[in-house]
């Protein structure tokens, strides 16, 4: 049509934009919903098994109301269900520029450093910021490693002209997060930290060598850490000789793993039936937090306790699988590097209960009551998400070609080595 003064033609008229449900809805579809509902089933567990865990311990062993730590683990579930939704839905790709990335690492560094200083003044050994609170720094530090890590491994990687360039920068970042964790002291949160350190490390494409000489030295400088630590703190060299004394004749091991073992035995194949373990009432310290991989096994059986593995199990699989078809390589350590942290947390709190390793007292991912571990670890899966949503679309000119393939085929290039020239992409 013609414009009835100026003869020129009318512009049409542009397409309205679609409303917030329809713009949401399609958002949606392009979600990981395996890796959505498989979350959403290990959280309902959750809430059953705190539920089972957190009654008989309010009613035994505090003065609060029977329902105090369930009510407040519902709370911290909410929370956590809207971090991972508002995330899910998020543009992670701003996480790569330093003005988003900046504030939440060196606030969380904060935080912890406050948290040292107060406790090297007090003589205390707190984890939480405020007394009657649920802060952890130590919990959220983990998650915003792996983020720092795999922003910077993304954006500066191709700056160094030697891999080994790239181990005493990111080894400098890991060292200082570990040492807060240790002053703390928080062993099994500096133990994680410096393990998903090295994983992020070695996910960027480091050679066979270079991984050899990395583990040797991430043995020794664990051997010489332990030693401080037990120095530092003496539980730690209490966990220790017990988890020796387990494995050279079990009838004799003492404390909280003897505690652990007798529950699976009593839960048997099968288990006692919900609600009815015994040793979450007097025997078992913290059943609902540090012990409840103990209260499955007591009320589930061996086989409840294996399809809580499975869950875990699947969870490695669904997130490896995501990175591993991620065309971002920030999508790609982004989602590598949130799976290897929630199942790590997961496998040494399982491991440390049926004394595989030394009990380290880290949650159970998703069913373990607490407020930092869940809402983090419920943040992190909405980062796995909202990578896994936009990692299968074309890379973006800030996003440089690709850093690490988790299946062997290098799609990018390796750090050369010294006097060796990058190849172009």
């Amino acid at each position: 049509m013609l414009d009835a003064r100026t003869r020129a033609p009318i512009p049409p008229k542009p397409d309205p934009a679609p409303p917030l449900w329809a713009r949401v809805a399609r958002q949606a579809q392009r979600l990981d919903w395996p890796l959505l509902l498989l979350t959403v089933l290990m959280v309902l567990g959750g809430l059953v098994v705190v539920y089972s865990a957190s009654v008989p311990f309010a009613l035994s062993r505090t003065d609060k109301d029977p329902y105090f730590f369930l009510k407040r683990h519902v709370l911290f579930v909410a929370l956590g269900m809207v971090g991972m939704l508002s995330l899910a839905f998020w543009d992670y790709r701003k996480l790569l520029r330093p003005r988003w990335l900046l504030p939440p690492t060196l606030g969380g560094l904060v935080l912890l450093l406050v948290l040292d200083v107060r406790n090297l003044v007090t003589g205390e050994h707190m984890r939480t910021l405020l007394p009657r609170g649920s802060i952890q720094p130590g919990e959220w530090i983990k998650p915003l490693l792996v983020v720092y890590l795999a922003a910077w491994l993304t954006r500066k990687r191709r700056q160094f002209t030697s891999p080994w360039q790239l181990w005493v920068h990111g080894g400098t970042v890991i060292g200082i997060v570990v040492l807060l964790l240790i002053l703390q002291p928080d062993l099994s949160a500096a133990g994680t930290a410096g393990l998903l350190g090295v994983f992020m490390l070695l996910l960027a494409g480091m050679r066979t060598v270079q991984v050899l000489l990395a583990l040797a030295a991430a043995g020794l400088a664990a051997f010489l850490g332990l030693r401080v630590a037990m120095w530092m703190y003496p539980p730690a060299a209490e966990r220790l000789s017990t988890y020796i004394i387990a494995w050279k004749d079990p009838t004799q091991v003492p404390g909280h793993m003897r505690q652990a073992f007798f529950a699976f035995i009593r839960g048997g194949w099968f288990g006692l039936g919900p609600g009815e373990a015994r040793g979450k009432i007097y025997a078992l310290p913290l059943p609902h937090t540090d012990s409840v991989y103990a209260v499955i096994g007591e009320e589930w059986g061996t086989v409840g306790a294996l399809v809580v593995l499975l869950l875990f199990v699947l969870f490695l699989w669904r997130g490896l699988y995501l990175a591993g078809r991620s065309r971002d390589p920030f999508a790609r350590l982004l989602l590598a590097g949130m799976t290897l942290w929630i199942v790590l947390e997961a496998f040494i709190h399982m491991g440390g209960m049926v004394g595989l390793i030394p009990q380290a007292g880290n949650s159970l991912p998703f069913f373990s009551y607490g407020g930092s571990n869940l809402v983090a670890a419920l943040s992190a899966v909405g980062l796995m998400l909202s990578a896994a949503r936009g990692g299968s679309e074309p890379e973006t000119e800030v996003v440089p070609h690709a850093v690490v393939d988790l299946r062997g085929r290098d799609r990018g290039r390796r750090v050369p080595g010294p006097g060796r020239v990058p190849t172009a992409p």
